[in-house]
């Protein structure tokens, strides 16, 4: 399983979640499983070429977001060159969004999985060793069939998570690896899915929340602290932490079992999910940061992107998180459809004004498979699609869209005065510091042709 590189901006160091969920559950069917996250282990094209040599795989799969689709072409090419008789998968969102698509721009690529990876990679693996050569009844599959391609459809339901088996994070980690990496979270999943439906959001997952079974959640927890030595857990789940039995029961496991004494956590949430009684039950469990997506400091605009708030309702919600000493990260976009200088100003004044003790703001992305994807490829919102090669649908600089109200110029310039006000204004030069080293140095790497 293989994760492309990174050219740039690369700062974060764990483990790919859906990689060792992904090959936890094929080990556990008997398949030897490698994962080569050239991401996390910091390696550059012809490394990860040359690693990919010496695996001798029948089997090659490579997970790709839509900025990392140039690289998978690379890979695939690189992976038929050394032995045309290697099997090839991709998954992903990409993929998911669009599977037959994918297999059209990709000469080299045998199958495609949209949507969740497991059961149809579970069933696509069997085929393949009882060398039946029949697939069309795997949903979620698209292969070619001679000069034709062919998508099963989608899946016809998502997997019973409380049945699933640990990640396989061994492949990524020695024993006590975060003693020596000590700025590194640990990430874990509690559920999947989601179920609200933003504009910007494609919804990999399915849009019902499905969790985990707590024990396993627990387990995994205390091994990333005891035996990993992970002092930051991260739930990546998309709401994790709102007023439900589950999230009630694995909180007061955490707190039974003691093991947040030893290890803090980072959750996300929504700002209508804000609940005082989770708060201080989380608090209780050592949380120390919610992420919250705010997106957007204009009523109007909310209402566009389907965030079913207000800008006062965001502000309160914020407050209730520092109230109970947890600190809270927000996120914005710029450039949601109908944006213009004045939404966009109102963005950066609500995010000075609201005063998080983190903050991100981005450039909206026209992700396949989204909403807003939707209206630029039929030039509405005030959005025109570029004919950009995919990776120019990169957060960090994309040229995917043209915007009717701003250059695209224009609107970094928002993004970094917007960033930096926040700061600044609110006396956070720590946080600026901590905010610009990072990109700083990716930056002077960059140019310096390093390795990130």
């Amino acid at each position: 399983m293989i994760k492309p590189w990174d050219n740039s901006f690369n700062w974060y160091h764990s483990h790919m979640l859906s990689l060792a969920y992904l090959a936890g559950y094929i080990r556990s069917l008997g398949h030897k499983v490698e994962i080569l996250d050239a991401s996390f282990e910091r390696l550059n094209q012809e490394q990860l070429i040359n690693r990919i040599k010496d695996t001798q795989a029948d089997i090659a799969g490579v997970t790709s977001m839509t900025h990392e689709i140039p690289k998978a072409r690379i890979i695939f090419k690189s992976i038929k060159s050394i032995n045309p008789g290697i099997r090839t998968i991709i998954g992903g969102p990409h993929a998911t969004a669009r599977p037959g698509e994918t297999l059209k721009e990709i000469p080299e690529l045998d199958f495609a999985i949209a949507g969740e990876g497991e059961k149809p990679l579970e069933q696509l693996l069997q085929t393949i060793e009882h060398q039946e050569c029949i697939y069309n009844n795997i949903k979620g599959l698209a292969f070619r069939s001679g000069d034709e391609i062919i998508y099963n459809g989608n899946q016809d339901c998502y997997l019973d998570l409380k049945t699933i088996p640990q990640p396989a994070v061994d492949l990524y980690y020695t024993r006590d690896w975060f003693k020596n990496n000590k700025n590194s979270e640990y990430r874990i999943f509690a559920s999947r899915g989601c179920p609200f439906r933003c504009a910007y959001c494609m919804r990999v997952l399915g849009n019902q929340v499905r969790w985990r079974n707590t024990d396993d959640i627990i387990e995994e927890w205390i091994k990333a602290v005891r035996y990993y030595g992970a002092k930051t857990v991260f739930f990546h789940d998309e709401i994790f932490l709102y007023d439900n039995s589950v999230t009630h029961e694995i909180l007061d496991k955490i707190i039974k079992s003691g093991i947040q004494k030893e290890a803090r956590f980072i959750a996300m949430t929504h700002v209508n999910l804000i609940n005082e009684e989770i708060l201080q039950k989380a608090k209780e469990a050592n949380c120390y940061k919610i992420c919250i997506g705010v997106e957007s400091g204009n009523d109007e605009i909310l209402k566009r992107i389907h965030r079913n708030y207000t800008i006062v309702e965001a502000n309160e919600a914020v407050q209730k998180i520092k109230r109970h000493k947890i600190r809270p990260f927000t996120f914005y976009i710029l450039g949601h459809p109908g944006e213009t200088h004045k939404t966009v100003r109102d963005t950066i004044r609500s995010a000075v004004k609201i005063n998080p003790f983190e903050m991100g703001m981005g450039i909206m992305v026209p992700y396949p498979g989204t909403e807003i994807f939707t209206l630029a490829s039929e030039n509405k919102g005030g959005y025109e699609l570029t004919d950009v090669d995919w990776d120019g649908y990169n957060r960090y600089g994309s040229t995917a869209l043209k915007f009717k109200n701003f250059s695209n110029r224009q609107l970094l310039y928002y993004q970094i005065i917007g960033n930096l006000l926040f700061y600044i204004m609110n006396g956070k030069f720590i946080g600026l510091i901590k905010y610009i080293s990072p990109k700083i140095k990716a930056v002077f790497k960059l140019l310096l042709g390093k390795k990130l």
